[in-house]
């Protein structure tokens, strides 16, 4: 029956991936003794299922006792975290590694500077290391605890469980896994971070003298542009946590969250728009004290232009998109 299904998915997606399939399977073959023992050879009827299902009992509740014993980060979720964590680590200390190359560069002081830089480099590595730890597990456990405190209150504050309160399984198009969100909530998380704190990073680096190490750093962000476009920004970014928070508990797309998306792509298509008529984002002086370079101004105005005109028209498909399928998802299924 549907609801055995709809009750096996919703337990096995809240099992650690290895160990999933296995389980599931077990569970469905106890399923069907318990059938079995309770129809006495009959057809099951939708009033066996509800009985059967009511005893093992929630599927919260089974894929806990499968699971075992709750850490800070459950065994739902470990697996992804645990490499997330990495990929986040790496990143950071190919960062650290880039900007140690490109300090030694562009540093024309003694050895000595050299070596100081180089005995910096471990602690900062450390530092980042425990930065990445501390946000990717804040992260990872605010999704969890929010998920177990919505499963608590389910269904319509009662405390007996009612298999007719199980969810649908999604269609492919609706189901939503996990990494998805946690690359949208790290790279978001990241541009707020870059050009709410460090938009010098955002800088052509180059050297024009053959047969020399010697770097130049040039920002190329305007601090007029930045003015008028970082607040948006800053309302985007937040609005897209919140989004993809929510995405990663639920593990499918709903109607709300479609509707969401809808809107926060035609807001996006509203900073998009704002931004070719606006101030450049580029510093329109980044290139004045290098000639050979000026023209690059020139090329790269041109060339935003044409990114946000391409941004609006992929912003706007995908808008339209959302809000067809939203609707799609509300039609009655036979």
């Amino acid at each position: 029956m549907e609801v055995l299904e709809r009750y096996l998915y919703e337990v096995g997606r809240r099992l650690p991936v290895k160990q999933r399939e296995d389980i599931v399977k077990e569970l469905r073959s106890l399923l069907g003794d318990a059938l079995d023992a309770r129809t006495q050879g009959r057809e099951a009827t939708e009033a066996d299922v509800d009985a059967v299902l009511r005893e093992f009992g929630s599927p919260a509740e089974v894929a806990s006792r499968y699971a075992g014993e709750r850490y800070l980060i459950g065994p739902r979720m470990f697996d992804l975290y645990w490499l997330v964590l990495r990929i986040v680590v790496l990143c950071m200390a190919g960062g650290l590694l880039i900007a140690l190359a490109v300090e030694l560069a562009t540093d024309t002081s003694t050895i000595d500077g050299a070596l100081r830089r180089l005995l910096e480099f471990v602690p900062n590595l450390l530092t980042a290391a425990f930065t990445a730890f501390g946000y990717v597990t804040a992260i990872f456990f605010l999704v969890e605890r929010a998920s177990a405190r919505k499963e608590l209150r389910m269904p319509l504050e009662t405390k007996e469980w009612n298999p007719k309160d199980l969810p649908r399984i999604p269609v492919r198009v609706d189901r939503v896994g996990p990494v998805g969100p946690i690359v949208a909530i790290l790279f978001t998380l990241f541009g707020m971070w870059l050009f709410n704190l460090h938009p010098e990073l955002v800088a052509f680096v180059f050297t024009l003298n053959e047969g020399t190490a010697h770097l130049q750093w040039i920002p190329l962000l305007s601090t007029v542009g930045l003015a008028a476009y970082l607040p948006l920004w800053n309302i985007g970014w937040v609005a897209t946590l919140i989004l993809q928070s929510f995405l990663l508990a639920k593990g499918r797309w709903q109607f709300g969250t479609r509707i969401a998306h809808a809107a926060l792509q035609f807001f996006s298509i509203g900073v998009f728009g704002y931004m070719m008529a606006g101030p450049s984002i580029l510093d329109p002086n980044a290139f004045v004290s290098e000639p050979v370079l000026e023209v690059l101004n020139t090329v790269f105005g041109m060339q935003f232009r044409w990114i946000f005109a391409v941004l609006i028209v992929v912003t706007f498909i995908d808008a339209v998109k959302s809000i067809v399928l939203a609707v799609k998802g509300r039609v009655p299924q036979a």
